[in-house]
């Protein structure tokens, strides 16, 4: 059996060396407007994963919202982070309201079959328009927590 061949940067399939170009660039975020900078990061974070966060608030109505600034951090405990931003005023989304208020939530993954009912979800609604319903989403229960998961 032959040694394996060395790791060179920049060579490829049989050992042929690729045009390796390097460049960098510093861009600062002062001038940009926050929705060039939320362009900006995610475009620079791919791919990224989307947190599709189902829960309730204390009146018992449910809300379910996509978050794209989600990552595992931690697998003893399992351990998750999730970006939340805010209204334009600076007042709570209802997903960050609920979890504050109540401690559960639960997060199902975004198949392909379901990328359209998912972007109506990110609608603007108010609390007691259900994303679910308006959304066309079915639900099934959780088992450990009260806000339900996408079936």
């Amino acid at each position: 059996m032959a040694p394996p061949r060395a790791f060179a940067f920049g060579c490829g399939e049989r050992g042929r060396r690729a045009a390796v170009t390097t460049s960098n660039h510093e861009l600062s975020a002062a001038g940009l407007s926050a929705r060039d900078i939320y362009r900006l990061m995610t475009s620079l974070i791919a791919p990224r994963p989307i947190a599709w966060v189902s829960t309730i608030d204390e009146q018992g109505r449910a809300n379910l919202a996509p978050f794209s600034y989600f990552q595992a951090v931690c697998s003893a405990p399992p351990t998750i982070v999730l970006g939340i931003g805010r209204r334009g005023q600076g007042a709570s989304k209802d997903t960050l309201a609920n979890i504050l208020a109540t401690g559960e939530l639960t997060i199902s993954h975004v198949s392909h079959a379901l990328v359209e009912p998912m972007n109506a979800s990110s609608a603007d609604l108010p609390p007691e328009i259900s994303e679910w319903e308006s959304a066309g989403i079915a639900s099934e229960p959780a088992h450990q927590v009260a806000p339900a998961r996408v079936a």
